[in-house]
């Protein structure tokens, strides 16, 4: 969606999905665990249709906004209301404006204007390329706690090995469903932000997609990894002017423990971003602390919803309330 001026001038763009969504995706997670306990019966309960800016498989602020021209308010309100159409058509219950700067005052009261209700989101976090090599990685970090932490990851960097997963590999297929039960020992675990597991052919999928790489992290049998050379973790990322995005990964956790392996994947990130000239890494959201020992500036984040289901959203603040109080 575009909005442009007289002169053919984009002054606002987004990309609306409409997807189904579980509402207590961004709520704590002793709230996320309540519920999850009640989809054991009803898999569906507490979920929604909602109509978002961007997709299932982005992270990041999907809004365009010309904000030099004295007219973006109205290409705004141009947008809003497109959107709210994509979700009248779909039957969608609210409309959500996603992954936007945290602080933005004249933003908010544009918002606010429109009728939308801004609900903090969490912290992103990102990483400026724009360090020599490994060694001047560690010296820049900005706390000693964090240096110490990080050199044990660079000491270790030779017990492991990264390999690109590429269509031409032998036994893509069982290689693809080995990565995704790597994704499902995380996704079962972390409800911090709790969404919908990703479909099984997924990985296959970004294979074979020029803008995706998979990523594969091997730890050297000799040092106590698996005999059969399998991986102890992977990541997907996506690439795009300069920007390096792993959007979603999986370990193997008898390792993270043991052999440093989530650590080491972050380290192997940021060197890949660094050997592909990129400038800049997406960390994404949750896992604060293992993310800024790498130096990642944490971005506040804030979304804007429009809903229309107020019975689903008091039955979340009943849930959220009985979890206060047990």
């Amino acid at each position: 969606m575009v909005v442009r001026d007289v002169g053919g001038k984009p002054l606002a763009a987004t990309v609306f999905t409409t997807l189904l969504q579980k509402d207590d995706m961004y709520m704590r997670a002793a709230v996320s665990e309540r519920l999850e306990a009640g989809r054991e019966a009803d898999p569906y309960y507490l979920t929604s249709l909602i109509t978002m800016t961007g997709t299932g498989l982005s992270e990041g602020d999907h809004l365009y906004l010309d904000r030099a021209s004295p007219r973006w308010k109205e290409a705004l309100r141009v947008l809003l209301a497109e959107g709210a159409r994509v979700q009248r058509d779909a039957n969608a219950t609210a409309l959500v404006i996603r992954d936007l700067i945290g602080e933005d005052p004249e933003l908010e009261e544009a918002m606010l204007r429109e009728g939308f209700a801004m609900v903090p989101g969490l912290d992103s976090h990102v990483v400026d390329v724009d360090w020599a090599d490994d060694d001047d990685l560690v010296r820049r970090l900005p706390a000693s706690r964090y240096r110490r932490a990080s050199k044990q990851s660079l000491q270790r960097k030779a017990m492991y090995e990264v390999r690109e997963l590429t269509p031409e590999a032998p036994g893509l297929d069982f290689a693809c469903a080995r990565l995704h039960r790597l994704y499902l020992e995380i996704a079962e675990r972390k409800v911090r932000l709790n969404t919908f597991y990703l479909p099984p052919d997924l990985v296959k999928q970004l294979v074979h997609s020029e803008a995706w790489e998979v990523m594969t992290l091997h730890l050297d049998a000799a040092e106590g990894g698996p005999s059969d050379g399998s991986p102890v973790a992977f990541w997907a990322a996506h690439r795009s002017g300069g920007h390096y995005a792993p959007l979603f990964g999986g370990l193997d956790y008898r390792y993270v423990g043991s052999h440093g392996s989530y650590k080491q994947l972050l380290f192997q990130v940021l060197r890949r971003a660094r050997a592909l000239g990129m400038e800049r890494v997406h960390l994404g959201m949750d896992a604060d602390l293992e993310k800024r020992r790498w130096g990642s500036r944490p971005r506040t984040t804030c979304m804007y919803v429009q809903a229309d289901d107020s019975y689903r959203a008091s039955l979340l603040r009943e849930a959220a309330a009985e979890v206060g109080l047990g």
